[in-house]
């Protein structure tokens, strides 16, 4: 199922129902009805737009100043839009269809991110109409257990901590060394991709989850921190702030100095069709950073300035 399916994209029915019948408001705005707005609707000539409601409860989920209108018009009811879903879904497609304050979007997306924990932020911000930086920082603070786990855009779930699905891997190849990478994949939560990096780590005798990755999960990424500082440290140097080759090899480390979730969201991006494409380039770029790093370290100390 798509997102666009899950927040109810799809032409809904529409009925005229006594203004009784609708029971308050599920509406993503936080402040009440203004007055002065709902008696300038009112006062317009031409009949009112279908007022957007949850089925499963009757509640108002957007037009909560059409509502007041068809009252101060002294009607007894209005056209609604039902929504067949639940009342969750329900509120995500009012927040999609609502123009928020800074407050409403902040306050939404923390109810959001408590609602679907195990999605990633840009599937939630798609199906909502928010940024995923606004479903990040309420992630940060939303009162929800740590996931595994998440579904992106394309519906297919990532794990987070990468350390424990690589090192199942390994388990697996050992175990049965004639698994194919789906097999692997599936069996430890991973993409095929990683799979069978863990399977050409294994056979070389390497750490199946390299040294860089441990330092990063599952939490707080301690290697990401110290890198940021070391980065920060060779800004300041000015050997290479003053060189015109030094500035540029600092912009294209910046340029790559994401952290895990930042790559998360670039991950969640990519389409599908382009997933192959897209990996055996990143692969690619690795592969030089890597040779850059061994140039580096080769060479002697008195060639360096």
């Amino acid at each position: 199922m798509t997102v666009q399916q899950e927040v109810g994209t799809q032409p809904r029915e529409r009925a005229r129902v006594p203004i009784a019948e609708l029971h308050g408001s599920d509406s993503p705005r936080l402040g009440g009805v203004d007055e002065e707005h709902a008696r300038r609707v009112a006062e317009q000539p031409d009949p009112l737009p279908p007022i957007l409601v949850c089925r499963a409860t009757m509640a108002v989920l957007d037009g909560r100043h059409r509502l007041r209108a068809a009252q101060l018009r002294g009607e007894d009811t209005v056209e609604i839009e039902l929504f067949h879903g639940d009342p969750d879904a329900g509120f995500m497609l009012a927040v999609r269809r609502n123009s928020l304050s800074t407050v409403d979007r902040k306050a939404a997306a923390l109810r959001l991110v408590s609602t679907y924990p195990e999605w990633s932020d840009r599937r939630l911000a798609a199906a909502a109409g928010l940024s995923p930086k606004t479903i990040a920082a309420a992630r940060a603070t939303a009162p929800v257990p740590r996931q595994g786990s998440r579904m992106g855009l394309d519906g297919r779930v990532r794990p987070l901590d990468r350390v424990s699905g690589r090192l199942r891997a390994a388990e697996l190849l050992a175990s049965a060394p004639g698994s194919s990478l789906r097999e692997v994949a599936a069996a430890a939560g991973i993409s095929i991709g990683t799979a069978k990096d863990v399977r050409e780590r294994v056979r070389l005798g390497q750490d199946p989850v390299g040294p860089r990755r441990r330092e990063e999960e599952p939490n707080a990424p301690q290697g990401f921190t110290d890198s940021l500082e070391l980065l920060n440290n060779l800004r300041r140097d000015p050997s290479l702030r003053c060189s015109e080759v030094g500035r540029g090899v600092l912009r294209l480390l910046g340029a790559h100095f994401l952290d895990r979730r930042e790559w998360d969201r670039f991950a969640d991006a990519v389409p599908r069709h382009c997933a192959k494409g897209m990996a055996q380039i990143a692969r690619q770029c690795a592969e030089a950073w890597s040779d850059f790093a061994d140039q580096v370290e080769r060479k002697p100390p008195r060639e360096r300035r």
